[in-house]
């Protein structure tokens, strides 16, 4: 997970780096750091043979939160560039990502997602002479699932795999917020883009199943602003 992150970071200021040589070298760069909640909703797809009894298709995340950290390139009075790198955790209702419960002799209690992200949002500050800043922000990222935690009698188990989903999954973002001084309090909302967790498996022999699970939600963002540095 370290070493993910890692290259995360220095992709995103790698970006950052010329953006900053393309716009000038007087912008101002900040640097901060984030905490969400959200509300994930998912939609489960089937494809090839039915599925039988206890198949879920539609569900919504129990417990969810996230944190990360962020760099925010002033452009101009109103228009900034943000790279930001994020952790999220997302508590699902149990075999959303295999029937385990249904072929183990011991009952899932608890599953629970974790997903590392990167991505580049471009900021419009709509009230910019104010001690209080209106903007609304865009933009497209990349969520990396790093794996997921089952709990079974009371012992957590942790799964470095998708499950033979894909990991890597495109989405995008778009939210509207205040700032003031360092404080900032933002409303996001979020999506895949295309078949998110999208999987092809084998099941009784020529028979083929293919499940897609797409995913998207709503979270309030606070974020902190650490220091700043002119170009």
């Amino acid at each position: 997970m370290e070493k993910i992150l890692y290259h995360l970071i220095n992709f995103c200021f790698l970006i950052l780096s010329t953006a900053q040589i393309s716009f000038g070298q007087n912008q101002t760069l900040e640097f901060g750091v984030s905490a969400s909640a959200s509300k994930e909703s998912y939609h489960n797809t089937y494809y090839g043979p039915p599925v039988g009894a206890g198949g879920i298709f539609d569900f919504k995340s129990l417990k969810s939160w996230g944190m990360g950290g962020f760099g925010e390139k002033h452009l101009s009075d109103r228009f900034s560039l943000i790279a930001k790198i994020g952790y999220s955790t997302q508590q699902v209702p149990v075999n959303t990502l295999c029937n385990c419960s249904y072929t183990a002799s011991v009952w899932l209690q608890q599953e629970r997602h974790h997903q590392a992200s990167a991505g580049f949002d471009l900021r419009a500050y709509i009230i910019s002479k104010s001690a209080v800043k209106l903007f609304v922000q865009a933009g497209i990222e990349g969520n990396y699932f790093l794996g997921y935690m089952e709990k079974r009698d009371d012992k957590k188990y942790f799964y470095w795999n998708a499950n033979k989903f894909k990991r890597l999954i495109p989405g995008y973002s778009a939210g509207l917020g205040l700032q003031w001084k360092r404080i900032g309090i933002m409303g996001e909302y979020h999506g895949n883009i295309g078949k998110a967790f999208y999987r092809k498996q084998q099941i009784n022999g020529d028979n083929i199943k293919r499940q897609s699970i797409f995913r998207q939600g709503y979270s309030m963002k606070a974020t902190f602003l650490i220091f700043n540095s002119k170009g």
